[in-house]
């Protein structure tokens, strides 16, 4: 399936005109070997089963429809937002460029045919340690706090990388053997409970007094100016945020912090950065 396919059956769920379980039929029965990672931007509502998708995992079908059916309603409209952003300056300038092109080629490096295995390996390359441990090393940092992170002991992830796949997922459940192992000693209700993260929820935040702060700043002149962005559509974003329609704050989030880099550094501009909170 090319990935212009894929862009348009998530563009037609996430617009209504195209129910879910007809996009499934498509994603989910595709010959495994003719799809490719970077298809679907590598985002973090989607990194959670994702591979499972693509390559099957040994899923019957219906598991499989499952898990596509969760990633669609989750992450189409957040992909089609981020993927119709850039102005056609930014376009052309990218040249095709897609931002998961370092993921598949990071899986690609892995040098393993199991797709669990070339996802993880490209997850510590790149999320593991651009992300997650960038954060816990800044935050610590900032209180002088020391951080260590015994699961990530080199001969420990070196004899979990050589693990089979179905140890480590096992009918749709994540981090099988190491749950099995902990069975003894923590109670099945907390190993077993969806996963839940750190996250805050900023979408409220960007609707009424915050969403009236969230448009003079990205509609305002540093965006506009910098010739980066559809601003039509960056519009169409926050309207269907502010109304309750959908939740983009991820994307707003990321919109905000990028016009106050072009404020701050860029054009050296200062301007009160105070969010008003929702009550």
């Amino acid at each position: 399936m090319k990935r212009e396919r894929v862009r348009d059956l998530l563009t037609q769920v996430a617009n209504g005109s195209l129910d879910v379980s007809h996009a499934l039929n498509d994603l989910s029965f595709e010959p495994a070997e003719s799809l490719d990672f970077a298809t679907i931007d590598h985002h973090r509502s989607l990194r959670q089963g994702f591979p499972e998708v693509v390559y099957g995992a040994g899923k019957t079908p219906p598991q499989i429809i499952e898990i596509s059916k969760r990633i669609i309603e989750r992450g189409a409209p957040l992909l089609v937002t981020r993927l119709s952003l850039d102005s056609a300056d930014m376009l052309r300038a990218v040249s095709g460029h897609h931002p998961a092109d370092h993921i598949a080629a990071a899986m690609r490096d892995s040098g393993t045919p199991d797709s669990i295995s070339a996802a993880q390996y490209a997850d510590i390359k790149t999320y593991l340690a651009g992300d997650i441990l960038t954060k816990v090393d800044r935050t610590s940092m900032a209180v002088s706090l020391e951080v260590r992170v015994p699961m990530l002991d080199h001969e420990f992830v070196e004899w979990a990388a050589s693990l089979p796949s179905r140890l480590k997922l096992h009918n749709g459940e994540g981090k099988h053997i190491l749950k099995r192992a902990l069975e003894p000693y923590v109670p099945k209700e907390n190993l077993y409970r969806p996963k839940q993260g750190f996250a805050t929820s900023l979408a409220p935040h960007f609707r009424g007094p915050g969403g009236r702060f969230v448009r003079e700043a990205l509609l305002g002149e540093a965006m506009a100016g910098s010739n980066l962005f559809d601003m039509a559509e960056i519009g169409r974003l926050v309207d269907a945020h502010d109304s309750g329609v959908s939740d983009h704050s991820m994307v707003l989030w990321s919109l905000l912090m990028f016009d106050g880099f072009l404020r701050e550094v860029h054009y050296g501009q200062q301007r009160a950065s105070t969010i008003p909170v929702a009550s």
